[in-house]
């Protein structure tokens, strides 16, 4: 997960002194490399990012960080978002300063802030949302060239299933790192490249590789070893799992979110029932005001169809008070994706335009409306909920937005699934539905889904820990085997750790997805090849232990 680096160079200093004449450099890989316009986000993990006296942060300066995570995500989801590369027109359109004094009156500095300050404070869902919103970066292939071209929503797709892998993999390595860190304000990039279209004759595999998944920011991070932390006094020990819990949850709800966004955007394969379309009215300072909706049957139109926008009681929208209905303009259409695709097909939903909208900016005084469109969407079977937003048009009544959304139709239901079982078996065992809720839900039970992620993450790193710690201890094994007590049914139990003193049997599921394979013996005696079985937790410690069969 770390940056990928060539080695170390020196370089000479020009007009240095004798004692100061060269640097050493670190030669690291620049994330762009490859790509043509590489699409990053740049998350800060951690819902405390600054700590005072911690290697040069003053306590001013501390606490003024402190202040700021409890205005951001930090505070809420346990990470947020800094930086955000190359993002789609959509989030581009949204102005935080539309509603203050318009963006002339601001120079570049205070625009940026401006900016940054909305990015720390999206939620996860809003940041994934745009993240994989491909839908106008790139330029569609048309039907007549999917046969040579990937999609963009295939490509997203790919994209979003090898995060969701990544993410929960490295989830499972903090659960191996036994020594606790202290990674203050440290972040993960999270990238594709969204400037082309890849071909169908790319493997899958070049695709997912070229995906970036990396850690960086390590100016006041501090790499603990376990000798370090045992001579730490008790209560710096305590802060560095303080802080090793707060980096650790970040990374997994950041997983989960993830993983979420994944299934309800790419997971249903019994199609999708209805679309819903909701316009509202942008703030840069409020939520955004709701202007009208309708419901569209997902079934191909004959070309443009217009409809009249129903208000919040199912009253019909006006301009005005006595005046035109207002309405909006869609077309819909199926696509089928070729054979071997990793999506069966989408509806592709365009949103044309809308038409007679009811002026809202009466506090900003002017008649007029900053209009955009969200589609919606839930699948047949009520499990799968997708969402996506068009561009914020300003001060417009009767915007052209000429957008397509695509509803994708999963080709296998249980890709999830066979990505989390590759990063850690059992992480991936079904059900998955009440794990990965939508968004819509009440807070109890996104709860309840964050412990039930949290402990199937536990499980999984446990058995992980305990199968390295295996594959080390069968090294140290090798030259005593023959001391170890063998049971009357060929197996030889040893013990993990000394404290262990027996063991119990593997599943055969466990088994088989964790399967080792070690050597015992010596010059003297014959070498046997010994299957290693999952790690198990021994009856009466609790502890684990490995089942070897000669």
């Amino acid at each position: 997960y770390t940056l990928e680096y060539g080695g170390v160079v020196t370089c000479p200093i020009e007009g240095a002194s004798a004692e100061e004449a060269s640097k050493e450099l670190l030669v690291m890989r620049n994330l762009r490399d490859g790509c043509i316009k590489l699409r990053m986000l740049d998350i800060k993990i951690g819902e405390k990012t600054a700590d005072a006296n911690w290697l040069g942060k003053s306590r001013m300066a501390a606490m003024k960080q402190d202040i700021l995570d409890g205005f951001t995500n930090s505070k809420g989801e346990g990470f947020r978002l800094e930086g955000f590369d190359s993002p789609g027109p959509a989030l581009q359109s949204m102005n935080p300063l539309l509603d203050v004094l318009g963006v002339k009156a601001f120079n570049a500095r205070e625009q940026k802030k401006a900016q940054r300050f909305m990015l720390q404070r999206m939620p996860a869902t809003e940041v994934f949302m745009h993240f994989v919103d491909t839908h106008q970066e790139f330029a569609d292939p048309g039907d007549g060239r999917l046969g040579e071209v990937r999609a963009p929503s295939e490509v997203a797709e790919i994209v979003l299933h090898e995060i969701c892998a990544r993410l929960a993999a490295l989830s499972i390595a903090c659960r191996q790192c036994t020594t606790p860190q202290k990674w203050v304000g440290s972040s993960i990039a999270l990238g594709f490249d969204s400037g082309r279209l890849f071909s169908r004759e790319v493997p899958e595999e070049d695709l997912r590789r070229a995906v970036r998944v990396n850690l960086f920011d390590w100016g006041r991070s501090e790499l603990n070893t376990p000798e370090m932390h045992a001579e730490k006094p008790e209560g710096e020990r305590q802060d560095r799992e303080t802080f090793w819990c707060y980096y650790k949850g970040g990374i997994d709800r950041l997983a989960w979110e993830a993983a979420r966004c994944y299934r309800h955007r790419f997971g249903s394969a019994n199609g999708w029932l209805t679309a819903h379309v909701a316009v509202y009215d942008f703030d840069s300072l409020s939520d955004s005001d709701f202007i009208g909706r309708v419901s569209l049957s997902l079934r191909p139109t004959a070309g443009d169809t217009t409809v009249q926008l129903i208000g919040q009681h199912g009253e019909t929208v006006r301009s005005r008070r006595g005046g035109a209905a207002a309405t909006l303009t869609y077309r819909i259409a199926w696509r089928r994706f070729p054979e071997g695709s990793r999506l069966r097909g989408a509806w592709r939903v365009t949103i044309v335009r809308a038409e007679h909208l009811p002026g809202l900016d009466h506090f900003q005084g002017r008649s007029t409306s900053d209009p955009f469109a969200v589609v919606t969407a839930v699948s047949q079977d009520g499990r799968f909920r997708f969402w996506q937003q068009t561009c914020v048009v300003e001060r417009q009544l009767n915007p052209i937005w000429d957008e397509t959304f695509e509803l994708t139709v999963a080709a296998d239901p249980a890709a999830l699934h066979y990505g989390f079982e590759a990063a850690a078996p059992g992480l991936g065992a079904p059900p998955l539905g009440p794990v990965l809720v939508h968004d819509d839900v009440e807070e109890d039970e996104i709860n309840a889904a964050l412990d039930a992620w949290s402990s199937r993450l536990d499980a999984a790193g446990a058995v992980a820990l305990a199968a390295s710690t295996a594959a080390a201890a069968a090294m140290r094994w090798e030259a005593s085997w023959d001391t170890a007590p063998v049971n009357c049914d060929n197996t030889l139990r040893l013990p993990v750790q000394s404290r262990v003193t027996a063991a119990l049997p593997c599943t055969s599921r466990q088994a088989k997805s964790m399967s080792l394979l070690a050597h015992f013996g010596s010059e003297r005696t014959p070498r046997f090849a010994a299957s290693l079985g999952s790690p198990v937790l021994s009856a009466d410690t609790g502890a684990p232990c490995l089942t070897v069969s000669l």
